[in-house]
């Protein structure tokens, strides 16, 4: 889940994806699309984007700037998994994680899929941080250049059929976010 300014200002967030409870920890499902929640009038509502991403896991979404949350990787279609102490060795039967790059644009309610060149590997359960760069830091202006960071997380060992662990950063740079002209570029960060 992730902050998110909207058309009124109002504070809201952005859910999409994830697991659902049932049977107290016995089945999980996955929730279906994209909700936002106000918690000033403690509501919801489900987005009826004509694009959207498919129902994943294990992603990240960050707020890059006013009005506009990227989402990056997780897992598609997950596994049904039975018990929460069966959790270690249900990891190694997970399908493997997407590189997917999805773009929200809150004024419109959105998503968009976004085709960068290199990108990092298909990852799920990594951590995700937005700065920016220039002007607007205060009121995260989309003016400016903006960044975002991933570390670690998990992949799909294909030689084992296992999940292995990352340990790996990348930045997506984003340029001219709100101006229809936006730019995303990823570059990863080696050890000096």
């Amino acid at each position: 889940t992730t902050p998110l300014e909207l058309r009124d200002q109002l504070e809201r967030i952005l859910v999409f994806g994830g697991w659902e409870i049932v049977d107290s920890y016995k089945n999980v499902s996955e929730p279906k699309g994209t909700w936002i929640y106000t918690p000033f009038e403690n509501s919801w509502f489900r987005i009826s984007a004509i694009s959207q991403p498919a129902d994943r896991f294990g992603h990240t979404l960050t707020t890059a700037c006013r009005n506009t949350v990227v989402m990056y990787g997780g897992i598609l279609n997950s596994n049904v998994i039975d018990g929460v102490d069966e959790w270690s060795s249900s990891i190694a039967r997970l399908p493997p994680p997407v590189p997917e790059l999805w773009v929200f644009n809150g004024l419109v309610e959105e998503w968009r899929k976004i085709i960068t060149g290199d990108s990092p590997p298909p990852r799920y359960f990594h951590s995700a941080v937005a700065f920016n760069l220039g002007v607007g830091i205060s009121n995260m202006d989309c003016s400016c250049q903006h960044s975002i960071v991933i570390f670690g997380g998990m992949t799909s060992d294909k030689h084992s059929n296992s999940s292995k662990s990352l340990d790996d950063l990348w930045e997506l740079r984003c340029v001219g976010l709100g101006k229809g002209k936006s730019t995303y570029r990823w570059r990863r960060h080696y050890e000096q």
